[in-house]
Order: C-alpha cells, then structure tokens, then sequence
C-alpha cells in the first residue's frame, strides 16, 4: 500500500544503507539493503496472549517485566530478537493500552 525509501549514514561504520518500508494493511516489513531488517504486526483486538487493547496499562507492563525504551506514550519491551510495544492512552480517568505491536527483528 505505501512504500518509503531513504538514505541512513552510519559513520561508526562508514557505510550508507538505503532503508525501504513497507506497508500494508497495518503491517510493515523494513529493508536495509534488500536484507528483511524487521516485520511488525498490530495486535488487533484480541491482543497478545493476556495483553489485551483496553486493559490497564500498568497491569499490561507489569506482566512485560522493565521497558528497554518509553518514546512518548509508548514502552519497548524486548525478548531477545522480539519485541512487543505498548501505546497508553487515558480512558474512563485511568491510563489503557490503547495500542500493542509485535515486532521481530531479523539480523545476523
């Protein structure tokens, strides 16, 4: 459904890879270089395992262990090469998931 393509220096390493992703569907497939670099899927309505859209954020978190990254309303939560983010969001005066991906990370 949408394509977008740009250009990442990383001088570390003195090299220029050209990222590429993908989307569709509420999916995204990302690309370095043509190598699959990671793919993430929405949770939809029914969640994650007992991590459901609705649910009491810190009840949700609780259950995640410590968050690797908070980027604004959203928590990182890694295992190994996945990784589930949670969005909250206020609902009826408390804090909810108002948002849940899945994402896995491919590299060698």
């Amino acid at each position: 459904m949408k394509r977008s393509r740009e250009k990442l220096r990383i001088p570390d390493f003195n090299v220029t890879a050209e990222i590429v992703t993908l989307e569709f569907h509420g999916h995204s497939a990302v690309y370095w270089d043509g190598f699959l670099q990671s793919v993430e899927i929405p949770a939809g309505f029914m969640g994650f395992a007992d991590i459901l859209l609705g649910m009491d954020a810190a009840e949700a978190a609780s259950r995640l262990g410590t968050p690797i990254l908070r980027q604004e309303d959203t928590l990182i939560f890694s295992f190994e090469r996945d990784e589930i983010a949670i969005t909250e969001g206020k609902s009826g005066g408390g804090t909810v998931v108002s948002g849940l991906a899945y994402r896995r990370v491919v590299y060698d």
